[in-house]
């Protein structure tokens, strides 16, 4: 393997090159053939290369169109396709210019795309919409409604237990770089990390009993779960090296308190905090670009966050039951609030919806008992399937002319819900959409739309 950015070679040992993603001589991270041919659509393959190379990699298109021939998921067939597209039709360059310019349109500016590409090599709209779309990346390319959310699921889960702590171990030139097993993991509770370390190890401190540790500043990446389950670890400061806090990194990691996420981070990976019970306060820089999914989960005694204007979605389960969370800032830079975001925030009493949202998904609010009013902006195209479902306290709400579907149990349970407006522009109210609103006295709904005849049911409960 050649870095790009040091110009190091060096061979990995047998069997472990899927582990080996930064160069180990400036910590650079590099490609890694064998996670790039792993990957199982075309989108997440292009995740991949826009993480190694960066967005500007969509400029670069002989590049791209080099790397999507030898690499990507995909038969020949579609290779040709996708050739053609970012050779002749400079697809990917197109897409780059759009990203960095000034539109905030992008799903009308993307719809012209498609109809132009579509037409000028003679296939469908269907399909052509399908080539497009595949080039939207989720970190630092188009954010597009519910397109932000990851394209596939293909992680598996960690089995810890048989996580190898040797990956390293033999390795010469990797040494003084790479710190990887924690030698006095089940005794000792304090380790300082010697400086000019690159790289933490994935899982190198998992489920030990260490409760203060030092890093230099020379600390580059932190792996996967490198402080996976260590429930004495209190405090801890990230070096203003590190770019990205990669998934699980302190995932039920239940004394940590507080935190500060150094300006230098634009990634917080899945996971990253979940289950840590007493974090308190998280300052969250305003470079960060994007926060996976789970990524505050259980943190049961987090009040109040403020999320940064670089945001572009709110994930799927980001705050799922911080049952302590009072406030939150959702800046206008958010286009999609994703499944179960802030369900069982039963404290949360206040959210504003920017008028960038265009979707709300499922649950995204269910069981908010907290929550009393709530204002859904004009942007807003879809109410997913039980996205306030449970909300106790919820008295009134204002739905948007602009709203086309509501999905199932939307509203069910809002025993306080006393008024609701629905739009002409919602064709059919869907089964047990507001089953259990015991207090809905006052309901507008425009004679075109078609009720279900369970609509105002209580079969689900």
């Amino acid at each position: 393997m050649r870095c790009e950015n040091c110009g190091g070679t060096w061979t990995p040992p047998k069997d472990t090159t899927k582990y080996l993603d930064y160069c180990p001589f400036c910590g650079f991270r590099v490609l890694n053939p064998e996670r790039a041919q792993s990957y199982f659509s075309l989108n997440s393959f292009l995740q991949y290369l826009v993480l190694v190379y960066g967005k500007e990699l969509y400029k670069d298109y002989h590049k791209l169109n080099n790397l999507m021939c030898d690499l990507a998921p995909c038969d020949k067939r579609m290779k040709r396709i996708y050739s053609r597209a970012i050779l002749d039709d400079k697809l990917s360059l197109q897409i780059y210019e759009l990203f960095n310019g000034a539109s905030k349109d992008f799903e009308n500016v993307i719809s012209q795309m498609v109809a132009r590409f579509s037409d000028n090599n003679f296939y469908s709209r269907e399909f052509g919409e399908k080539v497009l779309r595949e080039f939207i990346m989720i970190d630092g390319m188009i954010p597009t409604g519910s397109f932000l959310r990851e394209s596939i699921k293909s992680c598996k889960e960690y089995d810890f237990s048989k996580i190898s702590n040797d990956l390293f171990e033999h390795i010469g030139y990797a040494s003084q770089y790479f710190f990887v097993r924690w030698d006095d993991g089940n005794s000792a509770e304090k380790c300082i990390i010697k400086d000019g370390t690159l790289v933490i190890g994935d899982f190198a401190f998992a489920n030990s009993k260490l409760s203060s540790i030092v890093l230099p500043d020379s600390i580059r990446i932190i792996g996967r779960g490198a402080f996976y389950g260590c429930e004495n670890l209190k405090r801890i400061v990230i070096p203003p090296s590190v770019t990205s806090l990669n998934e699980s990194v302190f995932m039920n990691c239940e004394s940590l308190t507080r935190i500060s996420i150094p300006s230098s981070v634009i990634n917080i990976g899945k996971y990253t905090f979940r289950g840590c019970k007493k974090l308190e306060d998280i300052s969250i820089s305003s470079c960060v670009m994007h926060i996976g999914r789970d990524a505050f989960s259980f943190c049961s005694n987090l009040e109040s966050v403020f999320i940064p204007s670089s945001v572009a979605c709110i994930d799927d389960w980001t705050f799922y039951s911080c049952e302590n969370l009072t406030s939150v800032s959702i800046p206008s830079s958010v286009l999609h609030i994703g499944e179960s975001a802030f369900e069982d925030c039963v404290n949360l009493k206040n959210v504003v919806i920017p008028p960038s949202v265009k979707d709300v998904d499922s649950c995204a609010f269910g069981f908010c008992e907290s929550l009393t009013d709530i204002t859904i902006p004009s942007s807003v195209l879809s109410i997913g399937e039980a996205t306030f479902v449970g909300c106790l306290g919820l008295s009134s709400i204002t739905i948007p002319p602009s709203v086309m579907s509501i999905g199932q149990e939307a509203f069910g349970g809002c025993e306080n819900l006393i008024s609701i407006s629905i739009p002409s522009s919602v064709e059919r109210i869907e089964e047990i959409t507001f089953a259990q609103c015991c207090k809905l006295k006052h309901i507008s709904i425009p004679s075109s739309t078609d009720i279900c005849y369970n609509a105002f049911g209580e079969e689900a409960y």
